[in-house]
C-alpha cells in the first residue's frame, strides 16, 4: 500500500506502520495530487512490489 500525504508525514507514517504490523508492505509518500508532476513522480518512484497495484 502506498499512503499518500501532502503535509505532515507523521499520520501517513503511522498508517503505513499499522499496515506493516499486519505483515503487509506499505510506504508513505509525499505528493500533492493537484500537481501533475508530483503525481507522475509518485507513480514512477513506487517500489517494485507496488507496481501491480490498481491506481
Amino acid at each position: 500500500m502506498v499512503v499518500n500525504y501532502s503535509g505532515d508525514p507523521a499520520p501517513a507514517e503511522e498508517v503505513a506502520e499499522r499496515v506493516r504490523s499486519h505483515d503487509a508492505q506499505a510506504l508513505a509518500h509525499r505528493a500533492d495530487v493537484a500537481d501533475e508532476q508530483q503525481v507522475s513522480d509518485l507513480f514512477r518512484r513506487r517500489p517494485s512490489w507496488a507496481r501491480s497495484l490498481a491506481w
